[in-house]
């Protein structure tokens, strides 16, 4: 009987500090886990606020009036979809925002290059595409350069396309 107490009495003590140990290596990668839930996060509500800002900008390219000067009349619809644009973004931090640029403007018409145009009769369409890029010159985050990963979190260049019929 003796031994067996002896036995429970010396288990006991070789566990102390077991816990400290064990949340020693747990609560970095808790940390990182949290850190990485909210970068991803605030870069997908970014990229819904994008998405909406070129559905935004496309649709107010509607409501140009067409004029017998081609080159006015596009650089009316440039400037309106600009300003769109910038305005639906407006709430987002100015660092945020500076890196979010008009990346291309295709008018349909103009056979469209490398852009899906929608197949229409008179195929007068505008598509407006808004990119950012997060290289390692300008990011939004801090990242960690760790033995078996490049940069952690790896942080995704974002694009959002919007089409409207004029």
């Amino acid at each position: 009987m003796r031994a067996v107490q002896n036995f429970r009495s010396y288990k006991r003590g070789g566990q102390q500090g077991a816990s400290a140990i064990e949340f020693a290596f747990i609560f970095p990668m808790l940390v990182g886990v949290t850190y990485v839930i909210i970068i991803y996060s605030f870069l997908f509500m970014i990229n819904q606020s994008m998405r909406f800002a070129a559905q935004a900008g496309a649709e107010a390219a509607v409501a140009v009036e067409p004029r017998a000067d081609v080159g006015d009349y596009r650089e009316d619809i440039r400037a309106l979809i600009d300003a769109t644009i910038r305005s639906n973004i407006n709430w987002l931090p100015t660092d945020t925002r500076d890196l979010i640029v008009l990346d291309d403007l295709v008018f349909c018409s103009d056979g469209g290059g490398d852009v899906a145009c929608p197949a229409a009769p008179s195929n007068s369409a505008v598509v407006v595409r808004l990119r950012m890029t997060q290289d390692s010159g300008n990011r939004l985050f801090s990242t960690l350069s760790l033995p078996y990963l490049t940069n952690f979190p790896p942080l995704p260049n974002l694009t959002a396309e919007a089409v409207a019929r004029l």
